[in-house]
């Protein structure tokens, strides 16, 4: 118990710490909506929003390979917001965020922990190039588990709580569309 107490208290032990967490609840009440979102769009434009947020999160409790990969991940939501469209359609673009992402663990190593947000976001790119959202859910699933145990080795109270969420949210947008899909084939 002693040893709980003492984790909770380091992580309150600073302001930065404190604003830190302030802002991750912030971005976590926020990414409460992300997966459960029908549109495509509304999907990518929560995550960008999530990730911005993030950003400064991460940085504040000293998470700074968290906070360089969410850097380049807002290049990759907008992008992957555009994929339709014939600049941003390009198949090179899944490489070169994962090179972003790579590079930006790299820079910012904080030991074998910077591989889980790195592998984490890796997923996450080529989920959220799938334009099929059941797909999307299915390949981000392992990603987000990746960066809940980030956020727990990390002291992010918030995280670890959005991470939970954001699982549970990915198993709810995957049982409406299989609800969906059944009804369609009764209906067939």
């Amino acid at each position: 118990m002693d040893l709980i107490i003492e984790y909770f208290a380091g992580l309150f032990s600073d302001p930065a710490q404190i604003a830190g967490q302030i802002i991750g609840f912030v971005g976590m009440i926020w990414s409460f909506f992300i997966y459960i979102f029908k549109d495509r769009k509304k999907i990518l434009l929560s995550k960008l929003l999530a990730d911005a947020i993030s950003i400064f999160h991460l940085a504040l409790i000293g998470a700074y390979s968290g906070a360089a990969i969410n850097v380049g991940n807002l290049l990759r939501d907008t992008v992957s917001m555009n994929n339709e469209k014939k600049w941003a359609s390009h198949k090179f673009w899944p490489f070169v965020f994962m090179g972003i992402t790579i590079f930006s663990s790299l820079i910012t190593w904080q030991g074998y922990i910077s591989l889980v947000p790195m592998c984490g976001t890796c997923l996450a790119v080529l989920s959220l190039w799938c334009r099929d959202t059941k797909k999307m859910r299915f390949i981000m699933l392992p990603g987000v588990t990746l960066w809940l145990f980030y956020s727990i080795i990390s002291g992010s109270i918030s995280g670890t709580i959005s991470n939970i969420f954001t699982v549970c949210s990915i198993f709810i947008g995957l049982a409406r569309e299989f609800m969906s899909e059944k009804k369609k084939e009764i209906a067939n």
